[in-house]
């Protein structure tokens, strides 16, 4: 009969962080169809960065001191006392606030459409200004992921009053990462115009159950101190593939290793559901392509299907996927993917040495065992026996 149907994604941010080459029309299209997006745009950063990558040598007062060094990136001719070009570090002080705030101004007036404006440190925030460090600001007794916590959130928080000033309908956005990733003691509630990106890694860190519980933790502590309910995951999503940068393949020992953990990740979105409003996700990538493609097709057709609907079978949507993608070698290939789970689930070290890591000599023979069974199944040439053949070359690295 006639019917009026609206569907809508449980998370409704669902942003695959890639850069398609014109070229790869087809790769940009495949993400669309998997209906991939978002309601707005949310720029997710390092905010502090949008001032202090200008200031270098203009404006000593946006960065720190360390070590009796000014860290504003700068050196000039002559100058002993400035790091190389580079080694730039805010100090997250008023006078940095206040220019963040203005440059807030800036920012909404080019782009009235968006609802959000980061205001976090640098990347590679490691080290604090000396006299903050004298002043307590640094806690080692929080331990790693939070020794600098106090110290960042109470300057997120009182740039987000600033900007409330002048843009009550606007909402700052701070990521809780690095040594400032678990919530601030000092604050127990942060300003109803705060949103929080937490940064996690289900590849590298859900198959081991404590660190697995402790993210969980945070992630409700975070949920408490947020009346505005901006909560969102920045996922490392398939980071353990590695990048490659010119010609240097960087963490290329678990190159060609199938990295599959689709039961945890369907079992964190359940997790997150009513609390997280989306994900902003750091996809492996070489650049203007997609990294290893056979190998992460699936996780990502899985990724993003869940996040319309967190309870789908995905037995049923993995074993759809075999028999379409590869036809004639489905059941191989549907004991490829349990197996690569298996593996990778294994709650070892990553660390790969001749004594210990998660994947042994036997795994790497039993791969190619399946993948060698599976092309004797299809016919030369075809569809499907390519797409086995790239998954082959993908897990070649794996045998070194």
């Amino acid at each position: 009969p006639d019917q009026d149907r609206s569907v809508k994604p449980v998370f409704g941010y669902r942003f695959m962080r890639w850069s398609f080459p014109e070229s790869d029309k087809a790769g940009f299209l495949w993400f669309k169809r998997q209906k991939l997006g978002m309601g707005q745009m949310i720029w997710m950063g390092h905010g502090t960065s949008s001032i202090t990558r200008l200031m270098a040598g203009s404006h000593p007062e946006y960065f720190a001191v360390v070590g009796g060094r000014l860290m504003d990136g700068h050196k000039a001719p002559g100058d002993g006392n400035r790091p190389p070009k580079g080694g730039s570090l805010p100090r997250l002080a008023a006078p940095l606030s206040e220019a963040l705030s203005e440059y807030a101004d800036f920012f909404f007036a080019e782009y009235p459409e968006a609802g959000f404006f980061p205001v976090g440190p640098s990347d590679a925030f490691t080290s604090m200004d000396d006299r903050d460090v004298a002043a307590g600001w640094l806690r080692e007794e929080r331990g790693r992921d939070g020794r600098m916590s106090d110290y960042v959130w109470k300057f997120v928080n009182e740039t987000a009053e600033r900007i409330r000033q002048r843009h009550p309908d606007k909402r700052v956005l701070g990521l809780a990462y690095s040594f400032y990733r678990i919530p601030p003691e000092d604050i127990q509630t942060m300003h109803d115009n705060v949103a929080v990106a937490y940064c996690q890694h289900r590849g590298r860190q859900f198959m081991f159950p404590e660190e697995r519980e402790s993210i969980f933790r945070e992630r409700e502590e975070w949920w408490k101190k947020l009346p505005s309910g901006q909560f969102h995951i920045w996922e490392y999503n398939l980071y353990q593939m590695g990048r490659k940068v010119g010609n240097q393949r960087l963490e290329g020992q678990l190159r060609g290793v199938p990295a599959f953990f689709p039961t945890i990740l369907q079992e964190d979105l359940k997790a997150l559901r009513g609390q997280s409003k989306g994900e902003y996700v750091e996809c492996s990538h070489a650049p203007g392509k997609m990294l290893n493609p056979g190998l992460n097709h699936l996780n990502y057709l899985i990724q993003a299907r869940l996040y319309w609907d967190p309870d789908l079978d995905r037995e049923a949507l993995i074993s759809e996927y075999c028999r379409t993608f590869f036809g004639p070698a489905a059941e191989e290939m549907r004991e490829f993917y349990r197996f690569a789970e298996e593996v990778w689930m294994r709650p070892v070290s990553r660390q790969i040495t001749l004594t210990g890591g998660f994947i042994r000599p036997a795994d790497v023979e039993h791969y190619f065992a399946l993948l060698e069974k599976a092309r004797a199944k299809v016919e030369a040439g075809s569809v499907y026996a390519r797409r086995i053949e790239v998954i082959h070359e993908e897990c070649e690295p794996m045998k070194r």
